[in-house]
């Protein structure tokens, strides 16, 4: 998937030898700089800010004006560890070219195994969108951060290398990086979805959706027609970005999320993301597109531009019954989907594709997807440790689990049935 490609920045300098790391917060191995302070972490924004002028691969929720604020606001919960890679060049000077942002955690409260895993923002459900920040033909420093590992990096057993998008240059170093390597490792996916744009909107309709689903989906919006006179707008159409914003947060809140308490506002995060979402506008890197029935917003899908990619973060809509059964999140999707084949749009202006970092398991991903689009997982551990232990039993572990949870359920079941027979019984006495 060639067209996965992206671009970052650039560098800094630093100061103590690896092996007093644990008793400070910064430290140097080889060429790399590890860094365990958020504060010392943004001292280097202009470096990262320079990286992510010329990525390998696409992540804006890792360049600093997305990740600083997440992990300030993390901190006090999360430990982190960064790992910056520099190298030294004749032009530039010295200059960042590798980015790779880890927390430590404990594998399991009753197994205290210290593991390093490519850090997920809370926003990010399917922890899709890990890829490190990688300047273009500077893979190898990937193999510079599994020899730090190696040696003992960071005091951890294992290293979780998750959310590698598929078909990138990043996924194909650390695949063939490993098969190298001493390194134990095991490998896994999942899929997410894609769009793809196709030569115009017809083509792509056509592709995805079948002549009688686009009937109904026709049928959908002249239902929605009949509540009020329908209105698709993007940023560009208006003029008070921070109440959009906050039309955008309020409607996921309505939903399930904010009854279940995981919306953005039941998080506490409504000032965070509202930052985050101003600083995309700023930099003309923020498509909200809402959809509207007499002025009032029932979806509304807010994505981070990164051409040539784009990638969503997050799509709401109205579910009270009377728009529901429209299916209004679909339409706005239809709606971006016309408006990625149009250069004049903002979601269509040298955008190639759109990554919904999505589950597999979503419906309507997965009815308005182009492509499925594999997600790598990399769990290693250095050769004769606890952690290579660990991924030795990592099958049988599941298989065991996977048992559990089936015969678990069964003899709940039974339980719950002989109670009520029992319960019968008496009754019965």
């Amino acid at each position: 998937m060639e067209s996965l490609r992206t671009i970052v920045p650039e560098s800094g300098d630093v100061g103590l030898p690896y092996h007093e790391l644990m008793g400070s917060d910064s430290a140097r191995f080889a060429d790399l700089s590890v860094i365990t302070s958020v504060d010392d972490l943004a001292s280097y924004t202009a470096d990262l800010e320079d990286l992510a002028s010329d990525l390998a691969v696409q992540n804006p929720s890792y360049e600093p004006w997305v990740l600083l604020p997440i992990v300030r606001a993390s901190a006090e919960r999360r430990s982190f560890v960064f790992v910056l890679a520099f190298e030294s060049h004749r032009v530039h000077g010295r200059r960042l070219v590798g980015f790779f942002p880890f927390e430590r955690i404990s594998i399991h409260s009753l197994m205290p195994v210290s593991c390093l895993r490519l850090w997920a923002d809370p926003f990010n459900y399917l922890n899709a969108r890990c890829d490190p920040l990688i300047r273009c033909g500077n893979e190898a420093c990937i193999q510079d951060m599994l020899n730090w590992f190696m040696q003992g990096g960071a005091h951890a057993e294992l290293l979780n290398l998750r959310g590698l998008t598929d078909g990138t240059s990043i996924a194909a170093a650390v695949t063939r990086y490993l098969s190298t390597s001493e390194l134990t490792h095991t490998h896994s996916t999942i899929e997410s979805h894609l769009y793809r744009r196709h030569s115009d909107a017809k083509s792509y309709m056509d592709h995805v959706f079948s002549t009688k689903s686009q009937q109904t989906l026709r049928r959908y919006e002249r239902r929605l027609r009949e509540l009020g006179p329908i209105e698709y707008s993007d940023v560009t159409e208006h003029t008070d970005i921070e109440v959009l914003a906050d039309e955008f947060i309020d409607l996921e809140d309505r939903g399930w999320k904010g009854q279940q308490g995981v919306s953005v506002a039941s998080y506490g995060h409504r000032d965070l993301v509202k930052g985050i979402l101003l600083e995309a506008h700023r930099r003309n890197r923020l498509s909200l597109l809402t959809l509207r029935i007499a002025k009032k917003v029932i979806a509304a899908r807010c994505v981070v531009l990164a051409k040539p990619g784009s990638f969503l973060f997050k799509l709401t809509y109205d579910e009270s019954e009377t728009y529901s059964k429209r299916s209004p999140g679909l339409l706005l999707e239809l709606e971006a989907i016309r408006r990625m084949h149009s250069d004049g749009e903002l979601l269509g202006h040298q955008v190639e594709w759109m990554d919904t970092c999505a589950s597999p398991y979503s419906s309507i991903f997965g009815r308005s997807r182009s492509d499925a689009l594999k997600v790598h997982r990399f769990l290693v551990a250095r050769p004769r440790t606890i952690g290579a232990i660990m991924l030795a039993m990592l099958p049988h572990m599941l298989i065991l689990r996977d048992a559990l949870r089936t015969h678990g359920s069964q003899l709940v079941h039974r339980v719950k049935a002989w109670r009520t027979r029992r319960g019968g019984v008496r009754g019965a006495t």
